[in-house]
């Protein structure tokens, strides 16, 4: 995993619980069981085309459920988790859809999605209203939300009326003395 956020939080809760990692890459893990997202099929430039056309077509179904992922949701959903850690808006659906009656949702915020890239037209043209739709349609639905410092908290509050706490993403201290 090169994240090093969702790292540090397999890390932390895997030494008092069993962590199961539903994510891409391939990076070590230490004891947590990896479970691999399924890989997109296809060549690059028609991956890249279809993703085009689902975000503009406003085909956000289609675009959050690549082949592979509803099997893999229920295969998760029948281990009935009791705590799912999700980092990224769009694998927020994909958590709660394994999320099963007693489990609960916790969804860590590390951007305000609906602005994260207003600066670049690329992301204005493809990417807003799906991140916009995706934050109306799931952020009510996670158990906590976190995100990194208090203006991004208070912006998903005022936006989407979504109680959201704040958990600094930096790491631990470090003794710079010579």
């Amino acid at each position: 995993m090169r994240d090093p956020r969702p790292s540090r939080t397999i890390h932390w809760l895997s030494e008092a619980f069993e962590v199961r990692a539903v994510c891409s890459g391939n990076g070590p893990l230490a004891n947590a069981t990896r479970v691999p997202l399924p890989l997109p099929q296809g060549p690059l430039w028609a991956r890249k085309l279809r993703g085009a056309l689902q975000l503009k077509l406003r085909r956000f179904d289609v675009r959050l459920w690549p082949a592979g992922y509803r099997e893999l949701a229920a295969q998760e959903r029948a281990r009935e988790p009791e705590f799912i850690v999700v980092h990224g808006l769009a694998l927020l659906p994909f958590a709660l859809a394994i999320r099963g009656a007693n489990a609960r949702v916790f969804f860590v915020a590390r951007e305000y999605y609906p602005g994260h890239f207003e600066d670049r037209w690329f992301w204005r043209f493809f990417l807003r209203e799906f991140n916009r739709h995706l934050c109306r349609a799931y952020l009510h639905q996670a158990d906590i939300m976190v995100t990194v410092n208090q203006g991004l908290a208070e912006a998903y509050r005022q936006e989407y009326s979504v109680p959201c706490g704040v958990l600094p993403s930096f790491p631990g201290p470090v003794d710079l003395s010579p």
